[in-house]
C-alpha cells in the first residue's frame, strides 16, 4: 500500500494512527465501487466516515491509474467556491474565456480517476449539482463521498457507515474474547498510545466494555474516551458517561474545531438544521432507546409542530445521521445514540421544554399501558410483548417520571397495565420493585391501589416471599370487598388459594379457589374463569381427586383455546400434562407438555418454560433418556436463574441430582441435593408430605450407593455451598457413554406455587423405577414406612399381586392415601397402619 501510495497518482492524506477494524466494510466498499460511479459514506458524527473512506481509497490506488483525489470541503463555508476547491485538489486553474466546470469536465473526462468528497452535509445541495455533471459528462470517473446526509440523485449507492463492534455488557466474554471486538481493539491502541502502561485486565475489563457500549461504538467517541486514560482510571471514565459528550473533550489539537470535541462535533450538525427539525430533533430526546413513529407524533407535535409534519421532519433527521432507523417485527423503529440524545436533552432544558414534553412522554406510555392490559389476555398478546419489549426502556422512564413527580398513582396504573409482560418475559424483581414503589407513594383506597396489590401479590409468589405476598393478599381482600370491587375480589381470593396450596392447606384453598371461580362466573369473566379452573384442577389433584383434576383442567383449557388465549392454552396443557402423568399416561403426558413449551417458547415465556421443561426432565428420566433429562433441567435452572426464581432453581438442581444418581456419580448427587434442601430453608419452601416421602425415597437410593461418613460429608458440603458453586456443579452433570445407569428411581417434582405456571403433581415415576429394580417374588409382605399416597406399593402390586403389603404415614397423609388407593383395582390389598 506505501508502495502505491508513492507511485500512483494521488494527494491522500498522510495518517499518524492506525486503522482498527472494519475488514468487513472494506471489502463490501471496495465491491461496491467496482460496480457503481457513486458511492456515499452517511453516518453520525464520529462515526468514522472519513477514515473509513481514506483507507478505502488507499486501497484502491491501483485500481485507477489516473489517482485518488482526496477533496476536503470540511472548512469551506460558501457553496459557490465547491468547484474551486475540487480544481485546487486536482491541481487545475481556472482557465480564461471557460467556466470551471468546463475545465474539470474536459481535465476527466477521458480518464478513469477516483475522486473523494469528504464532509459534504453543510454544502449538500452544491455538491449534489456538482456530483451529477461530473457523472453525466466523464463515464470513467468514480466518486466517493462522505456525508451525514444523503445526496439522494439518481446513480448513487447509499452506505451507512456502522459503529464498531460492542461486546455484549451482560453476558461479558473471557479477555481473549473481547479483543476480537473493533471497538476495544481502538479503544485499547488509543490508550496505549498515551500511557504505555495501558493494560486490559480482568478487573477492569467490565468498564471497558461499558465505556464502549454507553459510547454506542462510535470511534471519535472511543478516541476521546482513551485519552482520558492519563488522568482517569477505566472506572471513573465509565461512571462520568452520563454526560458523555462534555467528557469527551481534548481530540487532536491539529483536527477541525468541530472534530476536536465530541460537543461540537453533534453541535455542528445542530446548527446546520432548519427550525423545525431543531425542534423535533431536541423533543425527541424524552425517549430512552428507540421508538415509533406514532409515539413521536402524539409526544412531540404541538407549540410549532404539527403532528402530520412530524414524519417528513423525522425522515430528514435520518438522512442527516441524527437519527438511526431499524425494522423490528415489520415496524420502523428510530432512535437517538446515546451521546447525541444527551445534546438533545440540554438543548431541550435549555429551550424550557422539558417538563412538558416528559408529561407528554408519560401520558403516551400510560395509555399505551392501559391498552396493553386488555390486549395482553387476547390472541395477539405475543404481538403486544413484543411491542412491550420494544418500548420497556420508554416505560421504565414513564414509571420512574411520576414517581419522581409524586404521581404514584399513575406509575401504579402503568405496572397493572404491564405486568403480565414482566410476568411472561422474566422481569419479576423489576416488576416488583415498580409496583412496591408505586404502592408507597398512595395511600388512597381506590380500584387502582386493589388492582396494584394484586399485581404485586402474583409477582411476589414468583420471587418465593409468601410472608409479604400473604400480607398483600389480604391488604387487597380487605380492600376489594370494602370498595365491592367483586372483579378484583375474584383475584384476591385466587391468589390466597395459591398461597394456601403453599402452605399445604389444601382444604383451604380448595374454598379460597371455589369463592373467586363463583365470582368470576358470575360476571362472566372467562380469562379468569379458566385460569381458577386450572389452578383449582391442581390442587385437588395433591388431595388425590385425579378425576376431577382433569374434569377441571380440562374445561380450562376448552375456554381457553376458544378466546385464543395462547399463554392461557400453554399453561393449562403443562397442567394437564402433570395430571396425566399422575395417572400414569407417560407419552400422553409428554405430548401435552411438548405442545406447552412450543408455545410458551414463541411467548418468550422464560418462567412457563423453565416450568414445561422441569415436567419434560422427569419424564426422561422415567424413560430412561437421562440425556434429554440433563438438557431439560439444565435449560430450565438457566431460565430460573434469569428470571430469580429461587423454588425453581431447588427444583432443577434436584432433577440435576437425580441425573447424576443414575449415572453413578452419588457424590455430586448428595451435594446437589443438599444445596437444594439448603435453598428451600432459607426459602421456607418445604416439599409438601405428599411429595416429600417420595423424595426420600429417590435419596436413600442414592445414600445406599455410598458409606454413611460419605454421604453425610458430601451432604454437609451441599448445605454449605454457595448458590453459585452449587450452579458450577450442577452444570458437571453429564450423561456418560458405555455407563449402566444406576438404580436410583426418578425423582419427584415439587409443586410450584406460581398461579400462572401451575404446580407439580405426584407422580408414580419413581415407584415404577424402584419397583422394576428388585425382585419382590421371594418374599410375602412388603411394610412401607412413610409411603406417601401408596405409589410404591401400587407398583409392586401389579407385579406381584400375591404380597401382603402395609403403608405406614402422618395422618393427613394417610386421608389422601385412602383417597388415591381406592380408585384403583389392587389399591384394597394394601393395609393402613
Amino acid at each position: 500500500m506505501s508502495k502505491h501510495l508513492e507511485t500512483s497518482p494521488n494527494n491522500l492524506p498522510t495518517q499518524l494512527s492506525s486503522f482498527i477494524g472494519r475488514e468487513r466494510a472494506m471489502a463490501e466498499l471496495k465491491s461496491l465501487l467496482s460496480t457503481t460511479r457513486f458511492l456515499t459514506l452517511t453516518g453520525a458524527g464520529g462515526s468514522g466516515k472519513t477514515r473509513l473512506a481514506l483507507q478505502v481509497a488507499t486501497t484502491l490506488l491501483a485500481e485507477f491509474e489516473y489517482g485518488v483525489w482526496w477533496v476536503e470541503l470540511a472548512s469551506l463555508t460558501d457553496p459557490v467556491l465547491v468547484p474551486q476547491q475540487v480544481a485546487s485538489s486536482l491541481g487545475l486553474s481556472e482557465q480564461p474565456g471557460r467556466s470551471l466546470m468546463d475545465t474539470l469536465t474536459g481535465a476527466l473526462q477521458p480518464r478513469k480517476p477516483l475522486l473523494v468528497l469528504d464532509n459534504c452535509e453543510h454544502l449538500i445541495a452544491a455538491c449534489a449539482h456538482l456530483v451529477e455533471t461530473l457523472l453525466r459528462s466523464c463515464p470513467g470517473l468514480h466518486i466517493l463521498t462522505t456525508s451525514r446526509e444523503a445526496f439522494n440523485i439518481p446513480g448513487e449507492t447509499i452506505w451507512l457507515v456502522p459503529s464498531l463492534g460492542v461486546p455484549d455488557a451482560y453476558h461479558l466474554p473471557p479477555i481473549e474474547g473481547l479483543v476480537k471486538y473493533e471497538s476495544v481493539q481502538l479503544f485499547i491502541e488509543r490508550a496505549t498510545s498515551v500511557l504505555p502502561a495501558f493494560r486490559l485486565t480482568q478487573e477492569n475489563a467490565q468498564a471497558l466494555v461499558q465505556v464502549c457500549h454507553r459510547l454506542d461504538g462510535l470511534p471519535l467517541a472511543i478516541e476521546l474516551a482513551a485519552a482520558r486514560v492519563k488522568v482517569l482510571s477505566l472506572e471513573q471514565i465509565a461512571t462520568r458517561l452520563d454526560h458523555s459528550y462534555r467528557l469527551l473533550a481534548g481530540g487532536s489539537r491539529t483536527a477541525l474545531p468541530r472534530q476536536q470535541t465530541l460537543q461540537a462535533t453533534i453541535e455542528w450538525s445542530y446548527h446546520l438544521l432548519p427550525e423545525k427539525e431543531r425542534i423535533l430533533f431536541r423533543r425527541l430526546s424524552v425517549f430512552l432507546g428507540s421508538f415509533a413513529l406514532e409515539a413521536a407524533e402524539a409526544v412531540c407535535a404541538g407549540n410549532g409542530l404539527e403532528q402530520d409534519e412530524v414524519l417528513d421532519l423525522l425522515s430528514h433527521l435520518v438522512d442527516k445521521s441524527l437519527v438511526a432507523v431499524t425494522q423490528r417485527s415489520g415496524e420502523a423503529r428510530y432512535r437517538l445514540l446515546e451521546t447525541i440524545r444527551q445534546y438533545a436533552q440540554e438543548k431541550l432544558l435549555e429551550f424550557g421544554e422539558a417538563a412538558h414534553m416528559r408529561r407528554n412522554h408519560r401520558d403516551w406510555y400510560a395509555r399505551l399501558a392501559e391498552q396493553a392490559k386488555a390486549e395482553t389476555l387476547e390472541a395477539r398478546q405475543g404481538s403486544w410483548f413484543e411491542r412491550l419489549e420494544a418500548e420497556h426502556e420508554n416505560l421504565r422512564v414513564a414509571l420512574g417520571w411520576s414517581l419522581d413527580q409524586q404521581e404514584a398513582e399513575t406509575a401504579a396504573r402503568i405496572g397493572a397495565g404491564i405486568f403480565r409482560f414482566w410476568l411472561l418475559r422474566g422481569y419479576i424483581s423489576e416488576g416488583r420493585l415498580w409496583m412496591e414503589r408505586a404502592l408507597s407513594g398512595f395511600s388512597e383506597k381506590n380500584a387502582v391501589r386493589a388492582k396494584a396489590l394484586n399485581v404485586a401479590v402474583v409477582l411476589t409468589i414468583q420471587q418465593d416471599d409468601y410472608k409479604r405476598a400473604k400480607t398483600l393478599a389480604e391488604e387487597s381482600l380487605d380492600l376489594c370487598r370494602e370498595l365491592a370491587d367483586r372483579k378484583e375480589t375474584g383475584y384476591a381470593l385466587n391468589t390466597l388459594g395459591w398461597l394456601a396450596h403453599t402452605e399445604g392447606d389444601y382444604a383451604g384453598a380448595v374454598t379460597f379457589f371455589e369463592e373467586s371461580l363463583a365470582l368470576f362466573r358470575e360476571l362472566g369473566q372467562k380469562h379468569d374463569i379458566a385460569l381458577v379452573l386450572s389452578s383449582l384442577g391442581l390442587t385437588v389433584l395433591s388431595l388425590g381427586e385425579y378425576e376431577r383434576a382433569a374434569a377441571l383442567c380440562e374445561e380450562s383449557l376448552a375456554i381457553s383455546r376458544e378466546r385464543g388465549d395462547p399463554s392461557s392454552i400453554a399453561s393449562v396443557l403443562t397442567n394437564l400434562g402433570i395430571i396425566t402423568l399422575a395417572r400414569g399416561d407417560v407419552e400422553r403426558a409428554k405430548e401435552l407438555c411438548e405442545e406447552s413449551l412450543a408455545l410458551r417458547k414463541t411467548l418468550v415465556d422464560k418462567g412457563g418454560c423453565a416450568h414445561t421443561l422441569t415436567i419434560l426432565g422427569r419424564i426422561a428420566l422415567i424413560q430412561g433418556d437421562d440425556e434429554r433429562a440433563t438438557a431439560c433441567y439444565k435449560e430450565s435452572l438457566t431460565l430460573r436463574l434469569e428470571t430469580g426464581e429461587k423454588e425453581g432453581i431447588a427444583t432443577a438442581l434436584e432433577g440435576l441430582a437425580a441425573v447424576a444418581g443414575m449415572q453413578g456419580q452419588p457424590v455430586r448427587a448428595v451435594r446437589l441435593y443438599g444445596s437444594a434442601q439448603s435453598l428451600r430453608t432459607m426459602l421456607g419452601a418445604p416439599l409438601t408430605p405428599i411429595d416429600r416421602s417420595s423424595y426420600e425415597q429417590t435419596v436413600a437410593a442414592v445414600r445406599a450407593l455410598l458409606d454413611e461418613p460419605t454421604f453425610l460429608n458430601a451432604w454437609t458440603e451441599g448445605q454449605a455451598m454457595p448458590l453459585v458453586e452449587a450452579i458450577a456443579e450442577a452444570a458437571q452433570v453429564k450423561v456418560r457413554e458405555h455407563i449402566t445407569p444406576s438404580t436410583v428411581p426418578a425423582p419427584l417434582d415439587t409443586p410450584s406455587t406460581s398461579p400462572f405456571q401451575g404446580g407439580e403433581a405426584i407422580t408414580s415415576g419413581t415407584a415404577l423405577a424402584l419397583a422394576a429394580t428388585y425382585d419382590f417374588s421371594q418374599h410375602q409382605r412388603v411394610l412401607d414406612l412413610g409411603g406417601g399416597i401408596g405409589s410404591f406399593l401400587l407398583a409392586v402390586l401389579r407385579n406381584h399381586p400375591h404380597l401382603e403389603t402395609t403403608l405406614f404415614e402422618q395422618p393427613d397423609v394417610a386421608a389422601v392415601a385412602r383417597q388415591h388407593l381406592a380408585g384403583t383395582p389392587v389399591g384394597e390389598q394394601v393395609n393402613g397402619g
